[in-house]
């Protein structure tokens, strides 16, 4: 938990490095910079592809399949609720 935070706040220290100004989107939509958006798809590319991973090694071993289907179908319940509230933080209010 303590290595994510830290990984984040190192990321967005590197990118804070880059700014440029901010545009005006509109009215309807949220005026984020580059950084914040470059930051929120690393760390969602990085969420998802260790969340393969680990469906991947869970199919390994003499109960493969039945491990690997219960965690693929636990991930899928689970990324319902994850990308909802992803959603919604990234929508325009």
């Amino acid at each position: 938990f303590a290595s994510g935070i830290l990984f984040i706040l190192a990321t967005k220290q590197a990118l804070s490095g880059w700014s440029e100004e901010q545009e005006e989107l509109g009215p309807d939509t949220l005026n984020v910079g580059w950084e914040k958006m470059i930051l929120i798809m690393f760390v969602m590319t990085l969420h998802s592809l260790t969340e393969g991973v680990g469906i991947g090694v869970s199919f390994g071993g003499i109960k493969g399949m039945q491990l690997g289907q219960f965690i693929a179908l636990s991930l899928a319940v689970h990324n319902i609720p994850e990308g909802l509230a992803v959603g919604l933080v990234l929508t325009s209010r």
